[in-house]
């Protein structure tokens, strides 16, 4: 049901669909008029549960998923939707430019974009996703460190 969904959300728009999942309404602005700039739809969800509602409409080309986010972190977001759909491509965002948030990423094999930055380096980082999308899946047999 949700592939058939997604085929069907794919074929109302040409643009990529990216869904971004931020608790700071602030990042979600800019970043849903950047991407917009970029030439991709972008959708919003506020936090995690509603993120995930969003995800299962289907038809997503790239998640944005904050790491820190009250409730559900983005950390098991991302786990949660690999299970699901181990080749949906995921960048992570955070205000956390800390190694150990960097390495847990680099382990589950997912580009990270530290807060604050430039239009240009989130550019480049979900056009690398969007191009890599299958090599994604390693975060379902990578060991998750917490």
């Amino acid at each position: 049901m949700i592939k058939t969904m997604s085929v069907i959300k794919t074929m109302r728009t040409s643009r990529p669909r990216i869904l971004l999942i931020d608790d700071d309404a602030n990042v979600r602005e800019v970043l849903e008029h950047l991407l917009a700039s970029f030439g991709y739809e972008c959708q919003i969800a506020a936090d995690a549960t509603s993120g995930l509602a969003r995800f299962d409409e289907g038809g997503w080309a790239l998640l944005l998923v904050d790491i820190v986010m009250p409730g559900m972190s983005g950390w098991a977001l991302v786990e949660t939707i690999q299970r699901r759909a181990p080749t949906m491509p995921v960048v992570l965002i955070t205000g956390l430019n800390q190694p150990a948030v960097m390495k847990r990423a680099r382990t589950w094999g997912l580009p990270v974009i530290a807060k604050p930055f430039r239009a240009d380096a989130l550019r480049a980082v979900v056009v690398e996703a969007l191009q890599t999308a299958p090599s994604q899946s390693s975060l379902t047999s990578a060991t998750k460190a917490s």
